[in-house]
């Protein structure tokens, strides 16, 4: 019996991707796992699979320009297996390009002996290109595309996304938006302290599994506590608590998610996945402390409502609602396997007034968060097929949306408490705009909280508060867009509002 091939299970998943557009995570539970794939060939597979759909845009202009026939003519099977191959030509360039198109040719007899000769003469042709950029940069001269259309084949993003970046961040911006968000990304867990304390062993478990030591003496940790620091300034000193020795202690780095759920760390909920702008977000900005009454509004599927239970040490009140029956029996697995003892689930649209039905929960919650529904153009680099399957038109409603529920959550928050507005998405119409929107609709109800400067910070920076914060004793506001490149994490966007 032959062994399993991982060039033909990626070639199974492109498939059943591009036919019926189900989720890239629920096609690699279904046919990854079940393949039978060494632990080598299945991260192969996977990124193979990753990489054609994130690169499929300048792919599929390459096969067009070489073979010279419109797409709808090449059976779709076929093109999977071009789409696989050209990919491996420009960017997995460890595996030799002779045997990356003799294994495209074997492919293609497989599935239909007529076409192993197109493959193969498409196939030789990319594969004898000295450099895919400048062979890519000719093709596009000669097309004479236009500037979006360049950027829109070079990077692969459908054109309105170009467009729009463009328009809010200009064209250098866009250029870095795009190629920080190609990259293949690294994944962070959270350690759950409540349940692991001081265990030694916790670190030792995660080496194991290939992540970064716990307590951020790796490299790349060290550096992202810096990068952290120095990227957001005063926002972070002085949301540094005073029993925290070092920011995101809880934080560890790991190459591949994949079949993390089925790992005894994992189980025992003495892990989870969520990324560093996500724990910012929470730990920085939310800042739930034990004791209080906290409110997390499209709260599934938990990760962050875990957390925020972490932090208040299991003492206090957390509501977290969702719309989804569906995602609240996630939710509810999850704060179940993380020990989340303090959470009650409740279904509801958090779009309409008086979700939260009675008068007993008026003026009842210190803190709210709102991770808000959003195009999720931030998290690119780990959901390629994310930039497919948005349009432009889904802005506006989103937006709309949002505010929504921001004005629907006023009502049950305490005066003086915290509403934290967060978002994944690189989008200024559904972050920025949704903040002015929200304080002029609101008149004087609401406020963007500021951060100040204290003294920690004035001596790290060399500089008074006041010109590093540039509002002298009133610090800064706490909004942040969250760039990809700023830590290397997934984009995104959070805003804390005070209430009056």
């Amino acid at each position: 019996m032959n062994p399993p091939n991982p060039r033909k299970t990626a070639l199974d998943i492109l498939d059943r991707y591009f036919e019926s557009g189900t989720r890239l995570k629920v096609l690699f539970n279904e046919i990854l796992d079940s393949s039978g794939l060494s632990g080598l060939d299945r991260r192969f597979a996977f990124n193979l699979v990753k990489g054609t759909v994130r690169y499929v845009i300048r792919l599929d202009f390459i096969i067009s320009s070489i073979a010279k026939r419109k797409l709808e003519s090449i059976d779709p099977v076929i093109l999977n297996i071009l789409r696989m191959g050209i990919f491996q030509l420009q960017f997995m360039d460890r595996v030799p390009s002779y045997s990356i198109v003799d294994e495209s040719v074997k492919l293609a007899k497989s599935k239909s002996p007529y076409a192993s000769g197109f493959v193969n003469a498409v196939m030789r042709k990319t594969s004898s290109v000295d450099n895919a950029d400048i062979f890519l940069e000719g093709l596009l001269r000669k097309k004479k595309a236009s500037k979006v259309e360049v950027l829109s084949i070079r990077y692969s993003y459908p054109g309105w996304i170009i467009e729009y970046w463009m328009e809010h961040f200009g064209r250098e911006k866009t250029i870095k938006l795009c190629r920080y968000l190609n990259r293949t990304p690294g994944f962070y867990l959270r350690v759950n302290k409540v349940l692991a304390g001081d265990d030694k062993n916790i670190a030792k478990r995660l080496r194991s599994m290939g992540a970064a030591a716990v307590d951020l003496k790796a490299a790349g940790l060290r550096d992202l506590q810096k990068d952290f620091t120095k990227v957001f300034g005063p926002i972070a000193v002085s949301a540094h608590r005073k029993e925290d020795k070092k920011f995101f202690s809880q934080a560890a780095r790991i190459a591949s998610a994949h079949g993390l759920e089925k790992t005894k760390l994992f189980l025992e909920g003495l892990v989870t996945l969520q990324d560093i702008s996500s724990q910012m977000a929470v730990r920085y900005f939310l800042d739930p402390r034990p004791g209080e009454k906290v409110l997390d509004v499209c709260a599934a599927p938990g990760g962050k409502t875990s957390f925020m239970a972490e932090l208040m040490e299991n003492e206090g009140e957390i509501v977290a609602v969702d719309i989804s029956d569906e995602k609240l029996k996630f939710l509810r697995q999850n704060i179940s396997r993380m020990r989340s003892g303090i959470v009650k689930t409740l279904r509801a649209d958090a779009s309409r007034s008086d979700f939260l039905a009675g008068e007993k929960y008026y003026g009842y919650f210190d803190r709210i968060f709102v991770d808000a529904p959003c195009s999720a153009l931030g998290t690119i680099s780990k959901n390629p097929e994310v930039k497919y399957n948005k349009k432009k038109e889904d802005i506006e409603r989103l937006s709309g949306n949002t505010l929504a529920i921001l004005s629907a959550c006023g009502p049950y928050l305490k005066k003086g408490g915290r509403l934290v507005f967060y978002t994944c998405t690189l989008s200024p119409v559904e972050n920025q705009q949704v903040v002015e929107n929200f304080i002029e609709n609101s008149g004087d109800k609401y406020i963007v909280e500021k951060a100040g400067c204290s003294p920690v910070a004035q001596g790290l920076y060399g500089d008074e508060p006041g010109d590093r914060a540039g509002n002298g004793d009133k610090g800064v506001d706490m909004q942040l867009e969250i760039m990809p490149y700023y830590l290397g994490s997934e984009g995104g966007f959070v805003s804390v509002f005070k209430k009056r």
